[in-house]
């Protein structure tokens, strides 16, 4: 709210100013001439009916660009994300390497365990 107050303020000062600036020629006289009238009215209309379609068309584009900015964010969250599992695939894949690996040792320990004992046995 206070914002848009600032702008309409901001946007009736130029206004002001350069319609001032262009249609009052003299500041001798006491009384504004009915050109230097007509000449702001006809400036302070341009103005504002310049600033309406300006308006009109940014709400009718705001939306395709608001849509496209979508797309984009979108678009670079999925590669983000896309380049966040091609580097946990490698280490998936060699997680299962090291998976059989680990299998063959933990059988490997039962079968030695095993000839230890048989070649206990034997010994008495």
């Amino acid at each position: 709210m206070v914002t848009e107050l600032r702008d309409f303020l901001q946007m009736y000062n130029r206004i002001s100013e350069t319609c001032f600036t262009q249609c009052i020629s003299s500041l001798l006289e006491r009384d504004v001439q009915s050109d230097e009238v007509a000449c702001v009215q006809r400036c302070a209309d341009k103005h504002i009916n310049s600033n309406q379609k300006i308006m009109q068309v940014f709400m009718e584009v705001q939306p395709q660009v608001v849509a496209k900015r979508m797309e984009k964010m979108e678009q670079q969250m999925a590669e983000t994300q896309a380049a966040e599992s091609a580097e946990a695939q490698p280490q998936t894949a060699e997680a299962a390497e090291v998976q059989p690996q680990a299998a063959e040792a933990t059988e490997a320990q039962p079968q030695a365990a095993v000839e230890a004992a048989q070649a206990e046995a034997v010994a008495q």
